[in-house]
């Protein structure tokens, strides 16, 4: 079965649905951008004006932090001042900040507000998430997270392709209750369907609690045809879901907003016209759970191997949510800007060629203002830069070549009031991995950090939150061990290893090829360090020294020299291999540097 991880990009879509019964919608479903201003502050910090931009604020709108309403001051229908108490952030927490418009139906998307120390690197510690037995031998086919019980904190949810979707209820300090299962008897006539994917957290009834769009995928038996149909589990508030959904939409929802203005959430979905070409369009939402037809199409073009992760935003500030999404079924990879109409439908696409090439082909695009101008801004393909001029045009402002990357996510994850991306990619070696861009707030990153986790291929972030009540952000990561699906939390730590993955590339047999990861202290006690080693596939290629020492003081540092040295007569081309640090203190120990490279001699495996 094809996998529709669901990708939610920059956290647009983990709603906290907190206010009102359904009612007849009057006022549309307001939208929050990245960043708020700040994007954080540290524990104790006295009351300040907290700036909330984004698109479709009404007369009357509010700031909720935590689902509770704060004073607010509406400057226009893009921006909102609220007054946040110096109680509010009094201790170390992460705030879920919405908007609330009067007569509307369910509050906007979160963006999350941090309060805690702010770090010149962030640095974080990958925890697996224990799964039941039932997920071994399995894939999973959509997962993502939000607030499902209405309890504050992150739960995760999940299906693994068949008609069942699973809650993992989160305990706020980084670990989960076993899973609520949720199974859902579906028969459609004349179809034969292969189970749940593809899903798109959001308040689609207007009720208190978190719900889910999800796709039924199913065939009528000809590889060629496929009907992906529409549905909705309607949260109930514990973890559990009932169904919503009339089988005559279709569509692989992709991301949820208010396109058409009439107060109910809408979605995006993928679909096929002449397979095995994809499009995308809008299915416009009815405010009690299902889909009441379909809107206007996109008509973005994609490789049907991939499910594109839009960017959501006013980038013409006309007050209509438009759409960028990279464009990658031709052999030039580009970014699509689509203006709405804000009646479901867009005009375009503009169309932008991104940096890379064909062999880059990436299925993500994450919005938000990166230089503080007043305007939107869209990273996409491989981590290609565009900087909005504010009438829905773009410039290319660089960006960095990263293989294949994918997922990306922006957030402040270092707390310095700058935007920082995650995402997945792949190494010179085609060695999996997520990494980080922290922002310069000018629209340009600092070089990337890697990490990996021993024998795991990382595919997709599943959400970014603050897991564990630290204060930071961190993010979930789906991967696969020995092919069985794997979870693991990127959590923040204050023993910043940069970089924790080392990609040799090729190394030619008799040669040799050294690198360096670096160690700091990040916080404000010293950080005993344990042993350092090295375990690889023979024990002898790789080799290591460092000037770490006992410990680390706070802000201090220390370097991990490893060569590469083939030997001869390997067994492979592809060397691999890891370092273990442990330490005491920090969370996260033991972490790990993956190593990596390509053997290359004269004969038969020469590069």
């Amino acid at each position: 079965m094809r996998r529709y991880i669901s990708m939610t990009a920059h956290s647009l879509f983990l709603f906290v649905c907190l206010h009102g019964a359904f009612t007849v919608a009057q006022n549309p479903v307001a939208f929050v951008n990245q960043p708020l201003v700040p994007t954080s502050v540290a524990p104790g910090h006295g009351a300040f004006t907290l700036t909330v931009n984004g698109t479709g604020f009404t007369p009357g709108a509010t700031v909720d932090w935590n689902g509770e309403a704060r004073a607010t001051t509406r400057v226009s229908s893009s921006q909102l001042q609220a007054a946040i108490t110096a109680s509010d952030v009094a201790q170390a927490n992460t705030a879920a900040i919405t908007v609330v418009n009067p007569g509307g139906v369910g509050p906007s998307n979160v963006v999350y507000f941090p309060v805690g120390a702010s770090s010149a690197t962030a640095a974080f510690a990958a925890v697996n998430v224990p799964l039941p037995a039932g997920t071994q031998f399995t894939a999973f086919t959509a997962i993502t997270v939000g607030d499902f019980n209405n309890e504050g904190k992150l739960d995760v949810a999940y299906t693994t392709g068949d008609a069942t979707i699973n809650v993992l209820l989160g305990n706020g300090e980084g670990t989960f209750q076993p899973p609520i299962q949720t199974v859902f008897n579906i028969e459609i006539t004349g179809l034969t369907c292969y189970g749940i994917g593809s899903l798109v957290p959001g308040n689609f009834n207007g009720d208190s609690n978190l719900d889910l769009a999800f796709v039924y995928g199913c065939g009528d038996g000809f590889a060629e045809a496929g009907y992906p149909v529409l549905f909705t589990a309607l949260g109930a508030g514990d973890g559990t879901f009932t169904l919503a959904g009339n089988e005559t939409e279709y569509g692989t929802p992709t991301a949820a907003a208010d396109f058409n203005g009439d107060g109910y959430l809408d979605v995006t979905a993928a679909y096929q016209i002449d397979p095995p070409t994809w499009y995308y369009k809008t299915v416009e939402g009815a405010g009690n759970g299902n889909f009441v037809n379909n809107g206007g199409g996109l008509r973005i073009e994609s490789d049907p191997t991939l499910f594109v992760a839009l960017a959501i935003g006013d980038f013409n500030h006309d007050g209509k949510l438009d759409i960028a999404a990279p464009e990658n079924y031709y052999d030039e990879p580009a970014m699509s800007v689509l203006l709405g109409d804000g009646k479901g439908g867009f005009e375009g696409p503009i169309t932008y060629v991104t940096h890379w090439d064909e062999l880059n082909k990436t299925a993500s695009a994450a919005a938000g203002d990166l230089n503080g101008d007043g305007n939107l801004d869209v990273v996409a393909d491989s981590f290609s830069v565009f900087l909005g001029n504010g009438d829905g045009t773009f410039r290319l402002n660089g960006g960095y070549f990263l293989n294949n990357a994918n997922n990306i996510q922006l957030a402040d994850f270092n707390n310095d009031n700058k935007l920082d991306a995650v995402f997945t990619a792949t190494g010179n070696s085609f060695e999996p991995y997520v990494g980080l861009l922290q922002g310069n707030g000018d629209g340009t990153f600092q070089e990337p950090q890697a990490w990996g986790v021993p024998n795991t291929v990382f595919e997709s972030i599943a959400g970014v939150g603050d897991f564990n009540g630290s204060g930071k952000l961190g993010f979930l990561g789906v991967g696969s061990e020995n092919e069985v699906d794997t979870l693991s939390l990127f959590l923040p730590t204050t023993l910043a290893i940069s970089p924790s993955l080392l990609d040799f590339g090729e190394v030619w047999m008799g040669t040799s090829k050294t690198l360096t990861a670096t160690l700091t202290n990040t916080g404000q006690t010293d950080e005993s360090i344990g042993s350092i080693e090295i375990r690889d596939q023979r024990g002898v290629d790789f080799t290591e020294s460092n000037n770490c020492g006992p410990s680390l003081a706070p802000g201090a540092s220390c370097a991990i020299t490893v060569t590469l040295k083939p030997t001869a007569d390997h067994p492979s081309i592809f060397l691999y291999g890891s370092m273990r640090i442990s330490y005491g203190g920090a969370l996260g120990s033991p972490q790990y540097i993956e190593l990596a490279g390509w053997l290359c001699d004269s004969r038969e495996n020469a590069c």
